[in-house]
């Protein structure tokens, strides 16, 4: 596959969906989402301008090979709506102390994304 296409994924979705909300790439890295009904105030503003998440997490399986560029991505994006999204990366193993973790959460708006 040229590179500049991405990597080989499998988005799990309906026909016809370009978005993602789970799926996993030959990268090892898995993502997944969940919305939030009551958000506290630590999630901020949200907004309908910017790009939606669903494109968001398919660049995500598209385009990155490790869990610091999938942060990076969400960190720096233009985000919209209040969720929890999630990304794995089966290539980290976690270490006994704990130091090495190999799934992040992050709390997503418009205005933050926390990991």
């Amino acid at each position: 596959m040229n590179k500049d296409q991405g990597v080989s994924f499998a988005n799990i979705g309906w026909s016809g969906w370009i978005g993602s909300i789970t799926g996993i790439n030959e990268e090892m890295l898995a993502i997944s989402e969940i919305g939030v009904s009551y958000p506290d105030e630590t999630f901020g503003r949200e907004s309908r301008r910017g790009v939606p998440f669903t494109f968001i997490l398919r660049d995500v399986l598209q385009f990155d090979s490790h869990l610091d560029e999938s942060m990076s991505r969400m960190q720096d994006s233009e985000r919209t709506c209040n969720l929890i999204l999630g990304v794995g990366d089966g290539k980290i193993t976690p270490s006994d102390d704990g130091e090495v973790i190999p799934f992040h959460a992050v709390q997503y708006s418009h205005s933050v994304a926390n990991i």
